[in-house]
């Protein structure tokens, strides 16, 4: 019975999905590598304005040499669901505020520059990519992981005074 599992998980063991050059590396005090690959991933797979991940999702670095299905998995192994919440430019900028100054590390972002202050961890300023500033106004589409919006590591300070919009899960 065990037999035909077996075989699947030594076939995405065994899989190659890329190679990896140099190794990747996650970090939870400063911009990374995967951390930004996740992200991105996260924003272009949700047609998202932004996203932003939590710096525990990712569990491992990629190490150079060959990549397989396996190893993308045990990277973020976790059932959570890739979701999307609404949020007008003067909420995200605060969201940003509370999660860049928490407890739990740099929080990787996409579709966004943020100019922060790496020993205190305090945000100086929040761009798009394009340069332009945020609209406080504007309705923007943020994904990212439905443990994170449901009040995982420093999201339960945000939920403090922002409650998700517009919840929708991806995966």
């Amino acid at each position: 019975l065990l037999d035909k599992y077996e075989k699947s998980v030594e076939f995405q063991r065994e899989s190659i999905f890329a190679h990896v050059k140099e190794p990747w590396l996650r970090s939870w005090d400063k911009e990374s590598q995967l951390g930004n690959l996740f992200a991105d991933a996260f924003k272009n797979s949700t047609d998202a304005d932004f996203s932003i991940l939590n710096p525990g999702a990712i569990r491992i670095d990629w190490a150079a040499g060959n990549l397989s299905e396996y190893r993308i998995f045990r990277t973020i192994p976790f059932e959570n669901k890739v979701s999307t919440i609404e949020v007008n430019g003067a909420e995200l900028k605060k969201i940003l505020t509370v999660l860049q100054a928490g407890k739990y590390g740099y929080y990787p972002v996409s579709g966004l520059v943020l100019e922060i202050i790496a020993k205190e961890r305090q945000l100086i300023s929040v761009r798009k990519t394009n340069g332009e500033e945020l609209n406080d106004k504007q309705t923007y589409v943020l994904s990212g992981t439905d443990f994170l919006f449901n009040g995982g590591d420093d999201f339960s300070e945000v939920l403090k005074f922002y409650k998700p919009r517009n919840m929708k899960p991806f995966m």
